[in-house]
């Protein structure tokens, strides 16, 4: 059951609260509660919430985050979903923090739970079972291989000469190093 039909329905209708509570015959104060999602109305009110509303509620699309504790899954489930192509979604015209706004109908969620949750989303699912690599017969000559291999470090690939040193620095950095390296005393006269 959708518990939020009766604000959907509402919302269809342009009702306010305390307009739609009267229509309902119950206290504004229990609607608020029914409306806010905070406890689930009976299934009587329910019925005649989308009777007054002249028929379904379920085509109007609305946003993921609505839509996701209405049929029980997580918000991420159905935007992973619709990325997949596997829920039909509408794209909003507003933004926020430059996503844009997903929406869909309770139809497609519930059709989107009959043909794809059971079968790749839920813990119900068929995982594929964890291969571990098999182990090579000759795996203790490997490692007696890698053992044994000569180590070679930093140290061994810089050059201990200055003249390896140099060859390795190009002219134009060499220049800029000896114009940098001139006392002060020298470049600036009083």
């Amino acid at each position: 059951m959708i518990r939020n039909v009766v604000r959907l329905c509402r919302e269809r209708l342009n009702f306010s609260q305390a307009a739609f509570a009267a229509r309902l015959g119950v206290s504004i104060e229990t609607y608020r509660t029914w409306d806010s999602g905070r406890r689930q109305p009976p299934a009587s009110v329910v019925a005649q919430a989308r009777q007054l509303a002249g028929g379904s509620v379920d085509e109007k699309p609305v946003p993921l985050a609505i839509l996701a504790p209405i049929i029980g899954v997580h918000v991420r489930t159905l935007r992973h979903a619709a990325r997949m192509g596997r829920l039909r979604v509408t794209y909003d015209t507003r933004t926020t923090f430059r996503h844009v706004r997903l929406r869909a109908t309770r139809q497609d969620a519930e059709t989107f739970l009959r043909m794809f949750y059971k079968r790749t989303y839920s813990r119900f699912a068929a995982r594929n079972p964890v291969s571990w690599p098999q182990v090579p017969a000759d795996y203790d000559a490997h490692i007696r291989l890698l053992r044994d291999r000569p180590v070679i470090l930093a140290t061994d690939r810089t050059p201990h000469r200055q003249s390896d040193r140099d060859a390795l620095i190009p002219k134009t950095l060499k220049r800029s190093r000896s114009s940098e390296s001139l006392p002060c005393s020298s470049l600036c006269t009083p």
